[in-house]
């Protein structure tokens, strides 16, 4: 009995199969490339970002973690202020929300401080970013922390 479809019906095209797998490991031997080089990104992006910023912790950074990710706290600053001031210089982080669980609940949750988990921001790298344009990042992230400290005074987050 034959149902909407059967073996006896398909054309197998070998030269395509051979094609296809050919490109998965072309693919296969880019992506390892493209992980590699994006991960010493971020640890250049983290390495600047602790020269830069006194006080700045780095999460998750002895943990493997995907490549394009720094997760970064600010202790003192208020993420959501950070954010607003880093997306009005065309910096962009994450804290989560929306559809997305907020970062700072999820770090509380695995066992992080209020003051670092309200503190903190997530960072994507993505895969064309250069060292210069994260050289601009980094500048413009400090400027932004500094301009948060001067205006909170004795506020303490």
């Amino acid at each position: 009995k034959k149902g909407l479809f059967s073996l006896e019906d398909l054309e197998i095209n070998v030269p395509m199969i051979g094609a296809f797998a050919k490109t998965l490991e072309i693919l296969e031997d880019k992506f390892e490339h493209y992980c590699m080089e994006v991960a010493r990104l971020r640890d250049y992006f983290e390495k600047r970002l602790l020269e830069t910023i006194p006080g700045m912790e780095l999460l998750f950074s002895k943990v493997e973690r995907s490549p394009d990710c720094a997760v970064v706290a600010f202790p003192g600053i208020c993420s959501e202020s950070l954010l607003f001031l880093l997306n009005a210089k065309g910096v962009y982080a994450s804290i989560g929300k929306g559809r997305l669980q907020s970062l700072q609940e999820l770090l509380e949750k695995i066992g992080f401080s209020r003051a670092i988990a309200s503190s903190a921001l997530h960072f994507s790298l993505p895969y064309e970013v250069t060292e210069e344009e994260l050289d601009r990042a980094i500048a413009s992230i400090g400027a932004c922390v500094q301009q948060l400290k001067n205006c909170r005074g004795d506020i303490h987050v």
